[in-house]
Order: structure tokens, then C-alpha cells, then sequence
């Protein structure tokens, strides 16, 4: 079973908060070979503090080694193969990287629209035009960090998204829809795990399929026949 940490659970480890006490039994499991932990690329660069003059990747490394997570097979900066994308209207499915895009979007909308952030940067700066734009960048690219790190999460065929943000516990109904797996908040992760038998079971090799509406090439066509 392989659980993805968030920004969100890496940092409460990594400060000791109180909600760690729910975290830090998921390093035994870890260690017992009971489930595997991966922290995606995205997240473990997420919320880096602006003031401090250090490359993020380094910054990156002391903060998953205050958490505790240097263990051995811990995957940590880990990338997901390629998404494989069924077409609804044709039945091919396709490894085109723009969907990845569309994907993520559609993550996003669910998220929050635009009503929070807009999905182009240029947008959502002209938008708050009157706030210092290190503000606006920062806030951007937070919550884009957490959408490619759910992203990521699907590519690589996680079974459970650990994660204290709002955003994705309170909307998680919704991207069950479209986001395979299980999307769960710190305590709610090691009570859930608590009641499997044990060992845990071992998924299948993973495949990552999801379907969608058209394909590139079915829009292009649309496109040339209207």
C-alpha cells in the first residue's frame, strides 16, 4: 500500500506539531514493510520560506530530515509514470502529456474555480494588482504545488493522499470522482490503516487509466469539422 505525504503532514513532522502524534506511527509501518511512503517532487519543495537564501532543494532535504523520513525506501522527490487517458468518444487511449494539463485543471476547478485562484498566473496577478506580487506568487504557486502533487500521487497509483488542507478534505467527495484512491486527513489516516488486517494488502502493478470526454485528436477534428 503506498501512502503520499503532503506538504501539510512533511511540515507537521518536521516542526513536531501536535497532529504528528498521528504521523509518526506511519514511519513504523513504513519501517515494518507494511505500507511504502512517497513524497512527490512537487510537494516537497511546497511552502518554501521566501526569507531564506538557501537552494529549495536543500531546503527541501533538512525539512524531510527533521520529519524523520530519511528511512530506508522512503520514495522521496518521486515522479509518476505516464497517465494513460481512454477516450470516451473514440475508445483509444492515449500517454499525451497535455492532459496531464487538462487533468490538473480539472482538479483544480474542483478545488476552487476561479473564485480563489485563477488557473493562469497573468490572470490571478492582474487580479490582485494591488497586493505586493511576492504575496500573489507565493499564494499561486502554493496551491498549483498542490494540485501537480495530487497529480503526481495518481501517476504513480497511490493508494491514500495524506493531507491537513481544507481544500482537498472538504471537496474529497467530489475528486473521488476523478482521483482513484483515498484522500484523508492525518488521524483519520492512521485509524483507517489501524483497522485493516495485517500484513496490508499489496496492490496490483499499477496502471494509471483515466477516461475522458475527447481526446486531442477527436477535438481537432471537431475543430476542422466546424
Amino acid at each position: 500500500m503506498d501512502v503520499t505525504l503532503d506538504a501539510s503532514a512533511i511540515i507537521a513532522l518536521a516542526k513536531d506539531e501536535p497532529d504528528a502524534q498521528y504521523l509518526k506511527p506511519l514511519r513504523d509501518y513504513h519501517r515494518q514493510g507494511l505500507i511504502t511512503l512517497s513524497i512527490g517532487r512537487t510537494t516537497s519543495q511546497e511552502a518554501m520560506s521566501k526569507s531564506s537564501t538557501e537552494p529549495p532543494d536543500i531546503i527541501a532535504e533538512k525539512r524531510i530530515a527533521a520529519a524523520g523520513l530519511n528511512i530506508d525506501r522512503v520514495q522521496r522527490d518521486r515522479g509518476g509514470q505516464s497517465i494513460a487517458y481512454r477516450c470516451c468518444e473514440c475508445n483509444v487511449t492515449t500517454f499525451e502529456p497535455e492532459h496531464d494539463f487538462f487533468y490538473a485543471k480539472l482538479i483544480r476547478d474542483i478545488l476552487t474555480g476561479n473564485k480563489k485562484i485563477d488557473f493562469k498566473y497573468n490572470q490571478y496577478l492582474e487580479r490582485r494588482m494591488n497586493d505586493p506580487e511576492e504575496k500573489v506568487k507565493r499564494a499561486w504557486h502554493n496551491h498549483f504545488n498542490d494540485i501537480w502533487g495530487l497529480v503526481e500521487h495518481v501517476a504513480w497509483g497511490g493508494d491514500i493522499f495524506v493531507t491537513s488542507d481544507r481544500d482537498f478534505l472538504t471537496k474529497r467527495d467530489k475528486l473521488a470522482i476523478v482521483v482513484p484512491g483515498k484522500i484523508l486527513g492525518f488521524k483519520e489516516t492512521i485509524e483507517y490503516l489501524s483497522k485493516m488486517s495485517l500484513p496490508l494488502p499489496k496492490p496490483a502493478v499499477w496502471q494509471p487509466q483515466l477516461e475522458i470526454q475527447r481526446c486531442l485528436n477527436c477535438l481537432l477534428k471537431q475543430q476542422l469539422a466546424g
